[in-house]
């Protein structure tokens, strides 16, 4: 069988590789308990009972079709409503969007504001599946060396030296807890370094 363009540009899933990896080592007891399994990023805890009675509850209600696209009215209350207590963050409904996870809300972003020919920043060390998601919305990738001993955030001259005029898309790194968390969206070419070390 033979695949697009776009998607033959793109390597295995890593992360599939590195979870497989680990199970097998697990599974022989090569590295019993030692083993910890940072591939997939998967809870190593089972569903909380909490959770499982929700869920129980919501199909028992009936609750067991599609819901829009951008998540139904009542969870995207309740994501606003977060924010606005915990964060101080202040959002109309219509501006959140609810996805199944990370993952899926930066790759919808690369589709949704990429073009052939544009660049996105992407911090490294990064999750393995950023480039690709690049490279399957046709633009280019720029890499952002990040060092330990900056704490990982970005130093000003490396940011200001990765961002061109081509650059529409910029990953960076909460400060707070030095995890991947978002973006930053360049439409008109400005930028800023507020969380870089400087």
């Amino acid at each position: 069988m033979s695949y697009a363009d776009r998607v033959e540009r793109i390597q295995p899933s890593l992360t599939l590789k590195i979870n497989a990896e680990a199970a097998a080592i697990q599974a022989d007891h090569r590295g019993g308990d030692a083993v910890a399994r940072l591939g997939a990023g998967e809870p190593d805890f089972a569903t909380p009972d909490g959770v499982k009675r929700a869920a129980h509850q919501a199909i028992d209600q009936g609750f067991t079709h599609y819901t829009a696209v951008d998540g139904y009215d009542g969870l995207k209350h309740a994501v606003r409503e977060k924010f606005r207590r915990d964060n101080d963050l202040h959002f109309q409904d219509d501006q959140i969007l609810v996805t199944c996870g990370a993952k899926q809300a930066l790759y919808d972003l690369c589709q949704t504001l990429l073009r052939p020919g544009d660049e996105a920043v992407v911090p490294r060390p990064y999750w393995v599946t950023y480039p690709a998601q690049v490279t399957l919305a046709e633009a280019q990738t720029v890499y952002l060396d990040l060092d330990a001993e900056d704490g990982y955030l970005p130093r000003a001259e490396r940011l200001d030296a990765a961002l061109t005029d081509a650059t529409r898309l910029a990953r960076k790194r909460c400060s707070a807890t030095r995890r991947q968390c978002g973006a930053w969206w360049r439409p008109t070419g400005a930028a800023t370094t507020t969380s870089c070390r400087r």
